[in-house]
């Protein structure tokens, strides 16, 4: 294998995050889904990533920072509730999967995430109903 078909490293796809080129900025954030735990480092620009003008990047940023699970909501939790809004319902279906991967720290989150139960998106709505459901069993004193 050349260094040309090497993977790109976590510190490329953070600059990949980064790019004036949209198509660019969501390749990175798809690679470091892929990625999971092992893109921790990229945590910071994959939470300000949320904020990206294309949805893609924004719904990207979200998947992986799912991957990382309960080690991300420290830093990702409040950026995620947000995006729970979204009006673009990928993004929200993404938001809602990363919650459901971090269901300790997503108690927090419980009124916000039920209220997607009802989203107009189907995707969105099992997801959510499947979210709720991690997050009450993994606190169950508050369910």
């Amino acid at each position: 294998m050349t260094d040309d078909d090497a993977p790109p490293s976590v510190t490329e796809l953070v600059d990949g995050l980064a790019d004036e080129d949209p198509v660019r900025r969501a390749t990175a954030a798809r690679a470091l889904t892929k990625l999971g735990s092992a893109a921790g480092p990229a945590l910071p620009a994959l939470v300000q990533a949320l904020q990206d003008p294309i949805f893609l990047v924004r719904a990207m940023a979200a998947a992986a920072i799912g991957r990382q699970g309960e080690a991300a909501a420290g830093e990702a939790l409040d950026p995620l509730v947000r995006l729970l809004d979204d009006p673009v319902a990928p993004v929200r279906f993404w938001a809602v999967d990363a919650l459901g991967r971090m269901p300790q720290a997503a108690g927090d989150a419980l009124d916000a995430l039920e209220r997607r139960v009802d989203d107009e998106d189907q995707g969105v709505r099992g997801a959510a109903t499947r979210t709720v459901a991690r997050v009450r069993a993994a606190s169950p004193d508050d369910a």
